[in-house]
Protein backbone atom coordinates (compact mmCIF):
# COMPACT_ATOMS: atom_id res chain seq x y z
CA UNK A 1 0.00 0.00 0.00
CA UNK A 2 1.31 3.39 -1.00
CA UNK A 3 2.89 5.66 1.77
CA UNK A 4 -0.26 7.86 2.41
CA UNK A 5 -3.13 5.92 0.73
CA UNK A 6 -6.25 5.35 3.39
CA UNK A 7 -6.94 1.47 3.71
CA UNK A 8 -11.19 1.46 4.78
CA UNK A 9 -12.22 -2.03 5.67
CA UNK A 10 -15.89 -2.18 7.25
CA UNK A 11 -16.22 -3.79 10.25
CA UNK A 12 -17.68 -7.58 10.07
CA UNK A 13 -21.12 -8.33 10.90
CA UNK A 14 -21.58 -9.11 14.77
CA UNK A 15 -23.18 -11.74 17.01
CA UNK A 16 -24.98 -10.45 19.62
CA UNK A 17 -23.31 -9.99 23.13
CA UNK A 18 -24.71 -12.30 25.31
CA UNK A 19 -22.51 -15.01 27.69
CA UNK A 20 -24.07 -17.77 25.08
CA UNK A 21 -21.12 -16.38 22.49
CA UNK A 22 -18.05 -16.89 24.83
CA UNK A 23 -15.50 -19.39 23.89
CA UNK A 24 -13.52 -21.73 26.28
CA UNK A 25 -12.39 -25.10 25.69
CA UNK A 26 -12.58 -27.16 22.51
CA UNK A 27 -14.66 -24.30 21.10
CA UNK A 28 -11.91 -21.84 21.45
CA UNK A 29 -9.57 -24.34 20.40
CA UNK A 30 -11.54 -24.91 17.10
CA UNK A 31 -11.93 -21.24 16.32
CA UNK A 32 -7.70 -20.28 17.22
CA UNK A 33 -7.58 -22.94 14.24
CA UNK A 34 -8.33 -20.23 12.11
CA UNK A 35 -5.86 -17.52 13.43
CA UNK A 36 -2.43 -19.19 12.98
CA UNK A 37 0.01 -17.06 15.06
CA UNK A 38 -2.74 -15.56 17.53
CA UNK A 39 -2.21 -17.01 21.29
CA UNK A 40 -4.33 -16.88 24.50
CA UNK A 41 -3.60 -15.04 27.96
CA UNK A 42 -5.51 -15.68 30.78
CA UNK A 43 -3.99 -12.59 32.74
CA UNK A 44 -4.91 -10.10 33.28
CA UNK A 45 -8.36 -11.39 34.00
CA UNK A 46 -10.31 -11.71 31.66
CA UNK A 47 -8.66 -13.76 29.19
CA UNK A 48 -7.93 -12.67 25.91
CA UNK A 49 -6.56 -13.30 22.03
CA UNK A 50 -3.30 -11.81 21.15
CA UNK A 51 -1.32 -11.51 18.45
CA UNK A 52 2.36 -10.00 17.89
CA UNK A 53 4.00 -8.12 14.54
CA UNK A 54 7.27 -7.15 13.75
CA UNK A 55 7.22 -3.81 11.99
CA UNK A 56 10.20 -1.79 10.19
CA UNK A 57 9.95 1.15 12.24
CA UNK A 58 8.18 2.85 14.70
CA UNK A 59 6.37 5.02 11.77
CA UNK A 60 5.03 1.65 10.47
CA UNK A 61 4.15 0.29 14.10
CA UNK A 62 1.99 3.51 14.64
CA UNK A 63 0.60 3.76 11.15
CA UNK A 64 -0.76 -0.42 12.15
CA UNK A 65 -2.29 1.08 15.49
CA UNK A 66 -4.21 3.85 13.53
CA UNK A 67 -5.38 1.70 10.77
CA UNK A 68 -6.64 -0.72 13.60
CA UNK A 69 -8.02 1.98 15.72
CA UNK A 70 -10.67 2.76 12.32
CA UNK A 71 -11.95 -1.00 12.37
CA UNK A 72 -12.79 -0.69 16.38
CA UNK A 73 -14.36 2.20 16.15
CA UNK A 74 -16.71 1.03 13.12
CA UNK A 75 -17.45 -1.85 15.45
CA UNK A 76 -17.45 -0.47 18.26
CA UNK A 77 -15.21 -2.86 20.16
CA UNK A 78 -11.93 -1.65 21.11
CA UNK A 79 -8.82 -3.90 21.71
CA UNK A 80 -5.79 -2.87 23.58
CA UNK A 81 -3.20 -2.08 21.34
CA UNK A 82 0.56 -1.91 22.04
CA UNK A 83 3.26 -0.62 20.03
CA UNK A 84 7.22 0.80 19.66
CA UNK A 85 9.70 0.80 17.39
CA UNK A 86 9.76 -2.41 15.15
CA UNK A 87 6.88 -4.02 17.26
CA UNK A 88 2.70 -3.87 17.27
CA UNK A 89 0.56 -5.80 19.87
CA UNK A 90 -2.78 -6.47 19.63
CA UNK A 91 -5.09 -8.13 22.15
CA UNK A 92 -9.12 -8.53 21.42
CA UNK A 93 -11.55 -9.44 24.63
CA UNK A 94 -14.97 -8.37 26.22
CA UNK A 95 -14.38 -6.85 29.71
CA UNK A 96 -18.44 -6.86 30.10
CA UNK A 97 -18.71 -10.30 29.66
CA UNK A 98 -15.14 -11.39 31.21
CA UNK A 99 -14.03 -13.53 28.28
CA UNK A 100 -13.10 -13.82 24.81
CA UNK A 101 -16.41 -13.83 23.13
CA UNK A 102 -17.13 -15.28 19.01
CA UNK A 103 -16.92 -11.54 17.89
CA UNK A 104 -13.27 -11.05 19.25
CA UNK A 105 -12.75 -14.01 16.89
CA UNK A 106 -14.42 -12.32 13.83
CA UNK A 107 -12.60 -8.93 14.85
CA UNK A 108 -9.29 -10.94 15.41
CA UNK A 109 -10.03 -12.13 11.40
CA UNK A 110 -10.99 -8.73 10.47
CA UNK A 111 -7.32 -7.55 12.34
CA UNK A 112 -5.78 -10.06 9.89
CA UNK A 113 -7.43 -9.19 6.77
CA UNK A 114 -6.65 -5.38 7.65
CA UNK A 115 -2.85 -5.68 8.64
CA UNK A 116 -2.19 -7.52 5.63
CA UNK A 117 -3.95 -5.46 3.29
CA UNK A 118 -1.81 -2.79 4.77
CA UNK A 119 1.63 -4.08 3.91
CA UNK A 120 3.19 -2.62 7.33
CA UNK A 121 3.91 -5.55 9.34
CA UNK A 122 4.70 -8.98 9.14
CA UNK A 123 3.50 -11.36 11.60
CA UNK A 124 5.78 -11.77 14.18
CA UNK A 125 7.61 -15.42 14.88
CA UNK A 126 8.05 -15.51 18.37
CA UNK A 127 8.17 -18.62 20.84
CA UNK A 128 5.73 -17.19 23.48
CA UNK A 129 4.49 -19.81 26.02
CA UNK A 130 0.67 -20.04 25.18
CA UNK A 131 -1.03 -19.95 28.58
CA UNK A 132 -4.86 -21.17 27.06
CA UNK A 133 -5.55 -21.54 30.77
CA UNK A 134 -6.90 -25.12 32.34
CA UNK A 135 -8.34 -27.80 30.44
CA UNK A 136 -6.64 -26.71 26.81
CA UNK A 137 -4.25 -28.21 24.68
Amino acid sequence: MEEGAELHLTAPELLPWDPAGLLSGSRLDARLDELPGWYVKTSPHPASICRDWITPDFDSAARLAATLAGLAAAAQHHPDISFGWGYFHVRWRTHDLGGIHENDILLALATERLLAASGHGQPAVLELPVDRGPGHR
